[in-house]
């Protein structure tokens, strides 16, 4: 019985001992949440009329918030964390998920060819028949065209191919917008739309019922079934303050968004950060598509910007921003971007700062933040 204790004793002395030698060594940098959350809000706060952002770590949003103006008419309405406004490229992201978990779905391979998922009365280029889904969600398409209105997208399809190489193009996005209902449905689904000429308003309205059915409701979206692209809200209001977007510290008059639901696909979603980063949550958890996909998703940058992210301090950061209206004048950004250790960010701007530069559009910034919260 001695023998036990005394063997007992120092058993527990050893453990004791490892501990506190774990203790000691244990000088590693560590995330600090706290110090990136005012990163974020010292890096964009001072330069935008009115942002929010939301930060995801693992399968729970942890933090949120929001300063400034939504809009500077009507009372100064302030912008909120529940402020929604068009997320603009960031769309793409939502996109990309669709057509992966559809492909998935239907059994089709990413290497299929899109042109077996276009209307019968569009003609296709030769050049264009070995266009596979891959190539088309990496920018590897060759368009000739970038505009991404039904007409545009037709005549685009009978046109040479040019060069292969990634090219960041987004009409590659808004032809998902026709890709999508046919891959869903079959071409015969479609025909009479065809001959009544009536295809470019059905494949988008089944466009947007696609996205809500396959990507926002999964996410556990508070109101998936009504976001849109164009403005909305949840409570049905009729004179509702719609965001608007500004040009940073300038007097130049703000505009409204537009209504983007026969050009969706490459952009036109209106979300919350915190609605961006509920769906952030599921795909990050492969509960939108699966691990093997969530990574090609990323290293064949289908969704995102750039191939396989970029090497920060911590790891491969994988992001996709948005600007827009486009052109001089007001406008907005967002990004979104994902890191190594679990970390999933959504920023929104009803503001830019001029026609050329990236502020919260921009990764490099987004990136030094966090490596900054070490």
């Amino acid at each position: 019985m001695k023998q036990t204790l005394i063997l007992t004793s120092f058993i527990l002395l050893v453990v004791a001992c490892q501990k506190k030698e774990q203790g000691i060594n244990s000088n590693q940098p560590k995330f600090d949440l706290d110090k990136f959350e005012q990163n974020i809000k010292t890096t964009y706060g001072p330069q935008a009329v009115g942002y929010s952002y939301t930060i995801a770590i693992g399968d729970k949003i942890m933090r949120f918030g929001a300063a400034g103006k939504a809009t500077r008419s009507d009372g100064d309405v302030p912008y909120t964390i529940e402020t929604r406004q068009e997320i603009f490229s960031v769309t793409k992201f939502m996109t990309a998920i669709a057509v992966f978990k559809m492909l998935q779905m239907k059994g089709i391979s990413p290497d299929a060819y899109i042109h077996n998922y276009l209307p019968n009365s569009w003609t296709i280029h030769p050049s264009l028949m070995q266009i596979s889904f891959r190539r088309l969600l990496s920018h590897n398409s060759g368009f000739a065209k970038n505009d991404r209105d039904y007409a545009s997208l037709k005549q685009m399809m009978n046109m040479a191919q040019g060069d292969t190489t990634r090219t960041y193009n987004n009409a590659n996005f808004a032809l998902c917008r026709i890709l999508l209902p046919y891959m869903k449905y079959g071409k015969g689904y479609f025909a009479a739309a065809e001959m009544n000429n009536t295809l470019e308003s059905a494949t988008a309205l089944e466009f947007r019922e696609i996205i809500r059915d396959l990507v926002l409701q999964p996410s556990n979206i508070a109101h998936w079934e009504k976001i849109d692209f164009r403005n909305w809200n949840h409570q049905g209001l009729n004179n509702y303050a719609y965001t608007l977007f500004y040009r940073w510290n300038s007097n130049m008059s703000p505009v409204p968004n537009s209504d983007d639901v026969l050009i969706a696909g490459s952009r036109g979603l209106v979300m919350s950060t915190y609605e961006i980063a509920q769906v952030m949550i599921a795909f990050e958890n492969n509960q939108l598509v699966p691990e093997q996909t969530k990574q090609l998703m990323k290293i064949a940058g289908c969704g995102f910007d750039g191939v396989n992210g970029f090497g920060g301090a911590k790891g491969r950061y994988f992001w996709k921003n948005g600007g827009g209206p486009g052109g001089p004048g007001p406008g907005g950004e967002c990004i979104i971007m994902s890191f190594p250790n679990s970390v999933y960010v959504s920023i929104n701007s009803n503001s830019n700062v001029d026609d050329n530069a990236q502020h919260v559009a921009s990764p490099t910034k987004l990136a030094q933040a966090y490596d900054n919260a070490w």
